[in-house]
């Protein structure tokens, strides 16, 4: 009796390697049906404006399923990343995914998380090191070096999800974000007209901005310090 059900078991385990096997020749194959070998590359040329975006401060282009057929289903993605200097790619959240950065080129890269209990996680990279952004906690990088800086990150989901904090706050009832930000109403409007929601912000240290010689950077308005930091 145990030798049987040992027999069966075996079969269902092969049954079951098998069927997921084929169901991956599948995928495979239906996407080089329909593509062909170049299914598998992601090539930013060929692709033009794709998943790209970009304002001032930096750029970032997305390799994700929505982008990248080839994803569907293989719980990866991934996006380029330039940084201009002293700007901050600001605080945002990855909801379905821990994000895996790895710097290609910079200096005084600066990358931070708040751990769920509030702790701040923050360290200053350069060229060749990685870092990693766990899934759901905020998180920010800022590169406060002269030079523009370009990195990726890769992510353990074909589509990770993003939201960015600053714009998520102020989609919010006026009274609740004047309440959370500790401002009264002229002072939140304030905030709205001076600093409305950017995908990165330039200049966004003054002493980096002052050594890189670029100008002033960009001032909060008064009262309005602690959403500057969520803003990035």
């Amino acid at each position: 009796m145990m030798s049987r059900m040992i027999v069966v078991l075996a079969c269902l385990a092969a049954s079951a390697l098998v069927v997921s096997c084929g169901e991956n020749q599948t995928t495979v194959g239906g996407q080089l049906e329909q593509g062909g070998s170049k299914a598998f590359v992601y090539n930013p040329v060929l692709q033009g404006l794709n998943g790209t975006q970009g304002s001032g401060g930096g750029t970032s282009q997305k390799r994700m399923v929505g982008q990248w057929p080839a994803l569907k289903g293989r719980k990866i993605s991934q996006t380029v990343f330039t940084l201009d200097p002293c700007a901050m790619r600001p605080a945002h959240v990855h909801q379905r995914a821990d994000g895996l950065l790895y710097v290609i080129s910079g200096a005084r890269f600066v990358v931070g998380f708040v751990s769920e209990e509030g702790k701040p996680v923050v360290n200053e990279i350069s060229t060749g090191a990685s870092a990693i952004f766990p899934v759901g906690l905020v998180h920010y990088q800022q590169n406060l070096d002269c030079y523009t800086a370009s990195y990726t990150i890769s992510y353990n989901s074909e589509d990770p999800g993003t939201q960015m904090t600053y714009p998520s706050l102020l989609a919010l009832p006026d009274s609740a974000v004047a309440a959370t930000l500790g401002l009264n109403q002229t002072g939140l409007a304030s905030l709205k007209n001076e600093h409305p929601p950017t995908a990165f912000v330039p200049k966004s240290d003054a002493e980096c901005a002052a050594r890189c010689k670029l100008g002033a950077a960009s001032a909060p308005a008064p009262g309005t310090v602690a959403s500057q930091s969520l803003s990035g």
